[in-house]
């Protein structure tokens, strides 16, 4: 079989994966879910291609001569979360291109829309993508696989079951398939990768879609090395761990680091936390094993809003976690969020005031958006009269416009003149909050 794995074109930079789609003005993260099945077919034997119209700046004219010239079987793509009507539409014009072309998708919403994904598409697979994938590729064929939607003449077959991996068991992403050099985190270097080594979330957050459920499933300590020594291998230095939180097990994280450092890995890597259960122990062998940054989880400085969100914060105990993680060497960023349905006036401004005074290094603000299969639902009335988009600029500059961070900014454009060359537009969007707007 010839498969097409394609990450389909956008008119901005933005990064999907399979529970989460965001825009990044100024880095982007390699395809690793389509990465990982492109492997998976690799391996079966089949002749495989990826495309990825993101890193590759590909239209939709490129990738359907692309595709065309590749002359494959099936074409499966991963859908952007919150973003699938626009991808839709893209699918639907490869599909009145290359008609004889069987389309797939996957993603964490595709299984509440596949009845009407279907009409354009010819398979959805429900949940995690990869048990379903090496069914298809024994079968070769769509019907009576579990956990698969799909057509059947006229007839829509529609799956209620979703998938999950054993994901202690497959295969590394062979990054051979894609150029690495064309990946990168903010002021982070290049070449860059991304590296997963858990799936699933056991905390309760009320806004979180939680796309590969709540059973944590981490891989052995072993297994990671071996991807990242495999890493090393193809030149890259600079690493972003995706999981949603690096660091609950913290026993693990121990022994990864003592085994980072024992094989003498030459790495720089960042990851993602939860603003606690980080000791001053393990913050200082994770800066000593190569860690670089942190990114944190934080939300909000309203008390009444973290309970809302069902986050479980004490924000004295945040402050200490970043405390800890700064004294060790580490620089942190932390994550928050502004939405006027949950804010009032007064909440907000406690988050400003917090972010100030939290001691974090880098600030990113996100707009809230109510997603599909979230506890938390959409309220029929705002809290607050102010729009999240000026909440979102007013954050931004509250916390960039003071001395202390300008000079800091500055520090970082003279150490990474390359990226304020190439990015000048989207640094200055992510790290100032549009700041052009402001005056």
């Amino acid at each position: 079989m010839k498969f097409c794995f394609v990450n389909l074109p956008s008119e901005n930079s933005i990064v999907r994966r399979f529970g989460c789609f965001f825009k990044s003005n100024s880095y982007l993260f390699p395809p690793l879910e389509l990465l990982g099945l492109a492997t998976l077919a690799k391996r079966d034997g089949c002749e495989t291609k990826l495309i990825d119209c993101v890193s590759e700046k590909k239209g939709l004219d490129e990738l359907v001569s692309e595709i065309k010239r590749f002359s494959p079987e099936i074409i499966l793509f991963l859908l952007s979360f919150n973003d699938e009507e626009k991808d839709l539409e893209k699918v639907k014009f490869i599909k009145e291109k290359i008609p004889e072309v069987q389309i797939g998708c996957f993603g964490y919403s595709a299984r509440f829309l596949a009845d009407r994904l279907l009409d354009w598409v010819d398979f959805v697979i429900n949940g995690e993508p990869e048990p379903v994938l090496k069914r298809i590729l024994k079968k070769k064929k769509f019907s009576n696989i579990k956990c698969l939607s799909y057509t059947q003449g006229n007839k829509k077959v529609i799956s209620d079951e979703s998938c999950v991996a054993d994901y202690s068991n497959l295969p590394f992403p062979d990054r051979r398939l894609i150029n690495n050099s064309s990946y990168s985190s903010p002021f982070f270097g290049k070449p860059f990768t991304t590296i997963q080594a858990s799936r699933g979330c056991p905390f309760k957050c009320s806004f979180c879609v939680h796309p590969f459920g709540k059973n944590y499933r981490l891989r052995s300590v072993e297994s990671v090395l071996e991807e990242l020594k495999e890493i090393i291998g193809l030149g890259v230095r600079y690493v972003r761990f995706v999981d949603d939180v690096f660091t609950l097990n913290e026993r693990w994280v121990k022994n990864l680091c003592s085994a980072m450092l024992r094989e003498k890995l030459d790495l720089n890597w960042e990851c993602n936390s939860r603003a606690e259960g980080i000791s001053e122990d393990t913050a200082r062998l994770m800066k000593k094993a190569g860690c670089k940054r942190i990114f944190l989880g934080i939300e909000s400085g309203s008390p009444r809003v973290l309970i809302t969100y069902q986050k479980g914060y004490d924000l004295k105990r945040v402050k200490k976690q970043i405390s800890i993680l700064r004294e060790a060497g580490l620089t942190v960023f932390g994550w928050f969020m502004v939405n006027p349905f949950v804010e009032t006036y007064g909440d907000f401004f406690k988050s400003v005031e917090f972010a100030k005074t939290s001691g974090i290094d880098f600030l990113i603000v996100s707009q809230f958006s109510y997603n599909i299969g979230t506890f938390l639902k959409k309220p029929l009335k705002k809290k607050c009269s102010l729009s999240a988009h000026y909440m979102e600029k007013k954050f931004y500059k509250e916390f960039y416009l003071r001395p202390k961070n300008i000079v800091k900014l500055w520090a970082l454009f003279l150490k990474h003149p390359f990226q304020v060359f190439d990015n000048f537009s989207g640094m200055i969007k992510l790290f100032a909050g549009r700041l052009n707007k402001f005056f």
